[in-house]
């Protein structure tokens, strides 16, 4: 029963890691696809990984018609992984099943989990490949404005946590608020 007991556990941080993806997946594509304001604007550090914060960074330093340029490489990458996105939903409907099978697979449970990782180690590359191909084109200036904005929203992110105690949490027991504003942006 401790096997099943453990195995049980396993599934459900699995599940917890697999919506976290997804989500991490979504803020991604709204990033980086979506179609926002076209001045650069610094924004602070939120989800979606180091690649959807590199992502923003490259939009910021970029000028208006490169930036379309950029959204479209990246809307033309989008397409372009969507099978592997099809194959990562594919993957969570195993995940389903096998929870939900009767008798219980642990097999089918680890084949399932085993797609999702592969499918996601897909989108990953594949966002890596465009990525890589639009800072290939950047000037000397524009790289070393994006690594200036790059380390600005790393001071951003060490002030922010720096804001909370050794186990995570603000002097009341939570977090307290939003991260600080940035020191160079217009009022």
């Amino acid at each position: 029963m401790s096997q099943q007991r453990a195995l049980s556990t396993l599934g459900i941080v699995l599940v917890i890691s697999l919506i976290a993806n997804a989500l991490l997946v979504g803020l991604w594509i709204g990033n980086t696809v979506g179609r926002g304001s076209n001045t650069p604007v610094e924004r602070g550090p939120r989800g979606g990984g180091e690649d959807a914060v590199i992502a923003r960074a490259l939009e910021s330093v970029l000028p208006d018609g490169a930036r379309q340029d950029m959204r479209a490489a990246f809307r033309k990458g989008l397409r372009e992984a969507a099978p592997y996105m099809r194959e990562k939903h594919r993957a969570r409907q195993q995940l389903k099943d096998a929870l939900a099978a009767d008798p219980f697979d642990p097999a089918a449970l680890q084949q399932a989990f085993e797609d999702i990782r592969a499918a996601d180690e897909q989108l990953t590359r594949s966002f890596h490949a465009v990525l890589s191909e639009e800072l290939a084109t950047l000037s000397p200036d524009q790289r070393a404005e994006l690594v200036a904005w790059m380390d600005r929203m790393e001071a951003r992110r060490r002030a922010w946590h720096g804001r909370f105690g050794e186990d995570g949490h603000g002097p009341r027991g939570h977090h307290n608020g939003p991260p600080p504003p940035l020191d160079d942006q217009p009022d």
